[in-house]
Order: C-alpha cells, then sequence, then structure tokens
C-alpha cells in the first residue's frame, strides 16, 4: 500500500469514527460506546512499517545476516497543512525500542523464537508528528540464521507501552503487517545478483556494529568478484562518505553511474538518488578545495 493511500485510509477512518460518535451520543449502550473507543484509539495510534533485509516479502538464506528495520509513523505524517498533535512514545522504564515485541509463526511448526538483537536506538523516547518519524534495527548473526530450518515464517512486530514516563506520552498497542521470510539454500554457484545481495548485507550489518573498516572490507571483497556491480559501487560510496573520504565517494559514485547507463542504456527512468548522491559529493570535494 503507497504513503498516499494509508493517508486516504486514515482521513477516511478518522471521517467514520466522527460520524459513528455522533450515532452514539444518541444511544445508551455501552456496548456501542466501549466499540467507539477502541476504534478511536486505534486511529489515534502510532503506524508501524516493518522490513527484513530491506523488503515485505524476503528470501534470506542460511548463514547471511538478517536486518530488521522498523519505522513508526504518525498516523497522520505528511499532512502538513494542518495541525498535527504530537504523539509522545516514551515507555516509564526502557527505550521506546524496548517496547517493541516481535511473534514469528512457521508453516510448518507454528511459533517460533529468534534471536533477534535490538541496536541502541538514538533517542529513548519518539516524538511523532507530520514530519518527525522514528527508526530502529534489529539483527540476526550468520551463526544463528545458519540454525533456521528452511521454509516460509511471518514476522509481526507489536509496539506496546502500559505505562508512560509522562502524563501526555501515549499508552496502548500499535501491530504491523507481517513481513514474510522465506528461508532457502543459496543456489550453486551463486550468481552475480545473489553474490551482490549476500556482500550488500554483509557491509550493513558491519555498519550496524559501526564497524566502517569491516564494511569495506566486504565491498572490496565483493568487488573483485563482481567489479561491475552499480550496487556495489553505490554501497562503498555510501561507506566512504559517511567516512568523510569525499573524493574517493564521488569516484564510487561516479563509477556506479557510468555501470548503470552502460548496463541500461535504455532505460526510461534515471537513477535518481545515485545521482543526487553524486552531487552532493561533488559540492563536498568543491568546499574542500
Amino acid at each position: 500500500m503507497s504513503k498516499r493511500s494509508v493517508m486516504l485510509l486514515v482521513v477516511l477512518l478518522l471521517a467514520a469514527l466522527a460520524v459513528a460518535a455522533w450515532l452514539l451520543r444518541r444511544s445508551a449502550s455501552a456496548e456501542h460506546a466501549g466499540s467507539a473507543k477502541a476504534r478511536a484509539d486505534k486511529a489515534n495510534a502510532p503506524e508501524i512499517w516493518l522490513s527484513v533485509n530491506g523488503s515485505g516479502d524476503v528470501e534470506v538464506a542460511p548463514g547471511w545476516p538478517l536486518i530488521v528495520q522498523l519505522v513508526v509513523l504518525h498516523p497522520r505524517a505528511m499532512q502538513t497543512n494542518d495541525k498535527v498533535p504530537p504523539i509522545n512514545v516514551a515507555p516509564r522504564s526502557g527505550s521506546w525500542a524496548d517496547a517493541v515485541g516481535f511473534t514469528v509463526r512457521s508453516e510448518k511448526s507454528g511459533p517460533q523464537s529468534w534471536a533477534l538483537n535490538l541496536v541502541a536506538p538514538a533517542e529513548p523516547s519518539l516524538r511523532l508528528d507530520a514530519l518527525a518519524a522514528g527508526e530502529a534495527y534489529w539483527w540476526m548473526s550468520p551463526e544463528e540464521t545458519q540454525k533456521l530450518g528452511e521454509g516460509d515464517y511471518e514476522l509481526v512486530a507489536t509496539l506496546e507501552v502500559d505505562a508512560s514516563a509522562n502524563e501526555a506520552g501515549w499508552k496502548g498497542s500499535a501491530r504491523s503487517m507481517p513481513v514474510t521470510v522465506h528461508v532457502r539454500k543459496a543456489s550453486e554457484p551463486a550468481s552475480a545478483e545473489l553474490v551482490s545481495q549476500k556482500y550488500a548485507l554483509l557491509a550493513s550489518y558491519a555498519s550496524l556494529w559501526n564497524d566502517q573498516k569491516q564494511a569495506l572490507a566486504y565491498v572490496d571483497e565483493a568487488m573483485l568478484r563482481i567489479p561491475k556491480d552499480v550496487r556495489i559501487w553505490e554501497i562503498d560510496g555510501d561507506l566512504l562518505a559517511a567516512a568523510n573520504r569525499n573524493a574517493e565517494a564521488l569516484f564510487a559514485y561516479s563509477r556506479a553511474l557510468k555501470l548503470f547507463y552502460e548496463q541500461n542504456p535504455k532505460s526510461a527512468e534515471p537513477p535518481g538518488l545515485l545521482l543526487i548522491k553524486e552531487r552532493e559529493m561533488v559540492k563536498r570535494v568543491l568546499a574542500e578545495k
């Protein structure tokens, strides 16, 4: 579902709740009143978006790292033309990310327990509004994914706050849509695309540990195997840019663009984000002179 569709759904939901509230004021039914409150609470809850290795439906090979990303949005995110009352997520104990729990189910054997490790968020609490969102990551090591049985799994995240650190803090529960994870052995010999995916994940995994040296080592190893891979050159640029090695980052982005146009001479869409990154590096390099 696109973000625009989500926003439209929220607007329709709020309109429906307004009508429901008017009807309920005319009714003495406690059951109906409770139902309206539940729907209102849901409409005011944060929205939870979940992905695994950057996707909502992903294939993972045993022995590859698994990276879970969770994004928390205000239900009226991006609606800057109207006043949006903020939502404060501040559990009484621990960080907001500690209030996130995961359920994993296997199609074959039911509930599972995965060793998902939280990367401590930058801030212990969240203030959500039309433009501000929250983001957190969890990881599962290659050693742990090696233990996963082949099959299809469903992962769901739930943010649940029973007690807030302040009176204005949000309390309640918000649940993500499920993400499907297909655990399959990688084909042998591995295709260039699989090699690219694997090393991109390894570099991201090392970056979560702030081990940029190891992340660059993974990228260098990938370049020896797939020297014309656009994604690997772009990741190389990202890592170098983060380390303020601007001239080297500019070279990497330029190389990625050259390869993209060589491999996609008739592409209807330009690599917009990559072009933006290269332009930013040009500015940085010129500023250094």
